[in-house]
C-alpha cells in the first residue's frame, strides 16, 4: 500500500472499503503531520518524541518515528532479556524529562498482563522494561513491544 499523506486520503479509502486495515507504516507522514499541526513545540513547552516500537526474541527494538523534536536520532538496542535503552547524547535532562508508554497489542497477541515500565535512566539513556505478570510471578520478558506506542517529553 501507498502511503497516505493526507487526511482526505484516509477518509477515501475507508469509503472505498470500511473493512480495510491500514499499517502504522502507511499513515506515519499523515500522523506526524497531524501531530505538529495540533500542537506546534512553541505551544505546549516541551519537545516530543513520538514512535511506535515494536520487538522480538534477542533483537534490538525497530521503530516508525511519528514525531521528533530531538536535536537527533534516539537509537534503541535491547540490553538483556525484557530491558531496552534509547539512547541520545545529552538529550535527556534531570527533572526534564518524562517517558510515557501505551500499549497496543497486535491481532492474536497472546500474553497475558504485559507491564510496561519506562524512565530516564542518564542525560543520554532511556530506559524501557517490559514484563509479564503469569498468576503472580512477574518476570522480565521480550516479545512485548508490540506497536507500543511511547512519547518523550523533554520539558524546556
Amino acid at each position: 500500500m501507498a502511503k497516505i499523506k493526507t487526511l482526505d486520503e484516509l477518509i477515501d479509502l475507508y469509503k472505498n472499503d470500511p473493512t480495510k486495515l491500514v499499517r502504522v507504516e502507511d499513515i506515519g507522514p499523515l500522523i506526524q503531520t497531524s501531530i505538529q499541526q495540533v500542537a506546534p513545540p512553541c505551544c505546549v513547552g516541551y519537545k516530543r518524541y513520538i514512535a511506535i516500537l515494536d520487538q522480538s526474541g534477542t533483537n534490538d527494538p525497530t521503530v516508525i518515528v511519528l514525531l521528533n523534536e530531538l536535536q537527533g536520532t534516539i537509537v534503541w538496542t535491547r540490553v538483556n532479556t525484557g530491558e531496552y535503552q534509547g539512547t541520545l547524547i545529552h538529550a535527556f535532562p534531570n527533572g526534564k524529562t518524562q517517558v510515557f508508554l501505551g500499549n497496543s497489542w497486535a491481532a492474536g497477541q497472546t500474553v497475558n498482563y504485559p507491564l510496561f515500565g519506562g524512565y530516564r535512566s542518564t542525560s543520554n539513556i532511556i530506559n524501557v522494561s517490559t514484563s509479564v505478570d503469569n498468576s503472580g510471578t512477574i518476570s522480565l520478558s521480550d516479545d512485548i513491544l508490540v506497536q507500543t506506542a511511547i512519547e518523550i517529553r523533554v520539558f524546556l
